[in-house]
């Protein structure tokens, strides 16, 4: 018996697990089919876009393939600035961290000792409604510049480019070579 199976889990939820506690390959491609199953129903048009991390579980050829043939778009942010232009980053996990505290701070005052797996998974729910509202994803891409489309909001998040500095053709080199004049000057 797994020991998530003492709570009652939602039908749309899903628990992958790991040896290492991080995602992998395998529980990549479990959740692309998850999102797929959910996402079907909502879609308008032929295709879905679906914005990633760039992970590299996100890139394997079974991830890739299964997105191909469910008409699933892939968009990578760039790497090292999801915390930068990534919607759930810049927005939304401010008020999940808000209201995930609050359920902490509750359970701790109706007698919760410490908050484990069973625990979080008890409270996670209600924070969710908390904090996965319309207006909340809305500001997200808004603020991040993704939806409507802001090209200015999103490269002011960017990183200023290097300067320019003249390059050296690497063919053509200065050297002060000396010839010896004794073997004692080799």
């Amino acid at each position: 018996m797994r020991w998530y199976s003492e709570i009652t889990i939602p039908d749309s939820y899903t628990i992958g697990i790991s040896d290492t506690a991080y995602i992998n390959n395998k529980i990549a491609l479990e959740w692309i089919k998850h999102f797929d199953l959910h996402t079907q129903g909502r879609t308008k048009g032929v295709y879905r876009l679906l914005i990633l991390n760039g992970h590299g579980s996100h890139k394997t050829l079974e991830f890739t393939q299964y997105c191909i043939n469910q008409k699933i778009l892939l968009a990578y942010f760039p790497s090292h600035l999801t915390h930068k232009i990534q919607p759930l980053n810049v927005v939304v996990f401010q008020p999940f961290k808000h209201w995930y505290g609050k359920a902490v701070n509750q359970a701790y005052r109706t007698s919760a000792f410490k908050i484990d797996k069973m625990e979080f998974l008890y409270l996670i729910p209600d924070v969710r409604k908390r904090t996965f509202k319309k207006a909340i994803i809305k500001a997200a891409f808004a603020e991040t510049g993704l939806y409507p489309f802001n090209l200015e909001k999103v490269l002011s998040k960017l990183p200023p480019p290097p300067k320019a500095t003249p390059e050296k053709d690497p063919w053509i080199t200065t050297i002060n070579i000396t010839t010896p004049k004794t073997l004692r000057q080799n």
